[in-house]
């Protein structure tokens, strides 16, 4: 059990009583690991540290998305502290699928005191591994409450290491030697609203003893762009073309 005093936004005084309920299970025969989370705030008035840290009783965050060039910030993470939590379940499952990767499903569910609104979350990917290249497919949904509509989101990304190629027993000190690591990463992420953001970039160690490391990456929006019929068929089957 939890207790919490806040002051918030408003300079008003809040304290409130949380009870968080874990739950885990490792089914190895299967391959697959459960976990199950409820929050139950057992009074009105509790804010966490980050709650209590918004300069303003509602609205919406400014991000600059993170690991990109982007600088245009995001509107996300949507907060309205009038409403205080009243319960919030949580549930995680992953899948192994035998040495082709893995599958997992995450959800969560949250209700507040003042009003029937609810906040919905759900995500289900696949990482999986071919030789030396990496990927992963991911689809996500998040109903906020203020949001009109939901926030629907695809993702693809492949990555793979450029060492592997470069590999030569005359360099020593480059991104062909085989203690250093240098992997190049693509990702493309699409919303509802056509919105799309590709990402292509190179990461790794260079030196002895991977002294140095470096991260380039370089991002693009499109609005409405164009995709390939393999993209098609995806955004199909999460009902965004």
């Amino acid at each position: 059990m939890t207790q919490a005093k806040s002051f918030l936004a408003d300079d008003s005084h809040r304290q409130g009583e949380s009870l968080r309920l874990l739950y885990t299970k490792s089914l190895n025969n299967l391959g697959m690991n459960i976990q199950l989370q409820g929050t139950y705030y057992l009074t009105q008035g509790f804010y966490t540290l980050s709650e209590a840290s918004y300069k303003d009783m509602q609205g919406y965050n400014l991000e600059v998305p993170q690991n990109t060039m982007i600088l245009e910030p995001e509107i996300s993470n949507y907060h309205n502290l009038y409403y205080s939590k009243k319960q919030r379940v949580q549930a995680n499952i992953n899948q192994q699928i035998g040495t082709y990767g893995s599958l997992y499903l995450a959800g969560s569910w949250q209700t507040y005191w003042q009003t029937e609104d609810s906040e919905q979350f759900y995500q289900i990917g696949y990482n999986g591994n071919w030789n030396n290249l990496s990927y992963g497919v991911y689809w996500s949904f998040n109903q906020s409450t203020g949001q009109q509509k939901a926030d629907k989101r695809f993702m693809f990304t492949v990555s793979f290491p450029l060492s592997t190629w470069l590999s030569s027993s005359n360099r020593v000190t480059d991104i062909g030697y085989s203690k250093n690591s240098a992997h190049a990463i693509y990702s493309i992420t699409r919303d509802a609203k056509g919105k799309s953001t590709q990402l292509t970039g190179i990461h790794g160690t260079l030196l002895n003893d991977n002294n140095l490391s470096y991260n380039i990456q370089q991002a693009t929006v499109f609005n409405k762009i164009k995709i390939s019929l393999l993209e098609q068929k995806l955004l199909r089957l999460f009902h965004y073309a």
